[in-house]
């Protein structure tokens, strides 16, 4: 009798973490990652399986947690990039003199740019199931946000202003070609 309850205690387990795992994965995922081929590894309803596959519960978890922490960021990246914004209208400057009053917000623009790509990296490196294209409003997020980082630094550069090179991973470098010259 003892040996029953406890199967299907481990049953129930393997099949609560089976449903969680689909919905996570459902909602996080693109659809076209097979879990079949994942829970065809772990079809036995052992103690181990069971354990694997809560650990695989708490890795989806604690990447929806992050996930939902880097979208904020990323709204907050729209709402800075929005057309009629304090950004937009400095960029759109084109005057040769320099621009001491929004220098700091640009410079603050790019180092939040850099913040977010940096943990767009961080969560990809994290969860190898997100590596890849970030995409956002069906654009390779990543790449956009370098090119308004690339489009930031050449405004610095008609303004006669270090303009550091945003890289994909976060990274703000001094940019090489202006120092070759």
């Amino acid at each position: 009798m003892r040996k029953s309850k406890d199967q299907q205690t481990t049953k129930d387990f393997y099949d609560k973490a089976k449903d969680t795992i689909i919905a996570l994965t459902e909602n996080m995922i693109k659809p076209d990652i097979s879990l079949g081929i994942f829970f065809k590894y772990y079809q036995d309803v052992t103690r181990k399986n069971v354990i694997k596959l809560l650990l695989r519960c708490k890795r989806l978890y604690d990447a929806r947690n992050q996930m939902a922490r880097i979208l904020v960021h990323v709204v907050q990246v729209e709402a800075i990039l929005m057309p009629k914004n304090t950004l937009w209208c400095v960029l759109q400057d084109t005057t040769p003199i320099k621009i001491k009053s929004h220098f700091d917000m640009i410079q603050r623009t790019l180092k939040f740019l850099s913040h977010v790509l940096a943990k767009i990296s961080t969560f990809q490196h994290e969860h190898k199931l997100f590596a890849g294209e970030f995409k956002f409003n069906r654009d390779n997020y990543i790449d956009f946000m370098v090119n308004i980082g690339r489009i930031i630094g050449g405004f610095l550069n008609t303004k006669r202003q270090k303009s550091p090179a945003l890289q994909s991973n976060g990274l703000l470098l001094d940019d090489h070609e202006e120092r070759s010259e």
